[in-house]
């Protein structure tokens, strides 16, 4: 929980810190089994994907990617 708070601390605006709180609360939310995260291999995906891992305890993210064919090939690999 301090790692929760640490974030949000450091949170850049009030809209980022909410966005936190909702990913913490639906993360420990007993009735989701498995939820899906979207990933695109950008930066935003890289933070996003540090950020629910660290949070994701019960392993319950399962991530994908859509290789739409406008992806640099070193997101691909």
């Amino acid at each position: 929980m301090s790692d929760l708070f640490k974030l949000l601390d450091e949170a850049p605006t009030a809209l980022i810190a909410d966005a936190f709180v909702i990913m913490f609360s639906k993360l420990n939310n007993p009735n989701y089994n498995v939820i899906v995260c979207s990933i695109s291999g950008g930066s935003d995906s890289d933070i996003l994907l540090d950020i629910v891992t660290k949070f994701d305890h019960n392993k319950k993210v399962r991530y994908v990617f859509f290789n739409t064919g406008l992806e640099y090939q070193a997101t691909k690999l």
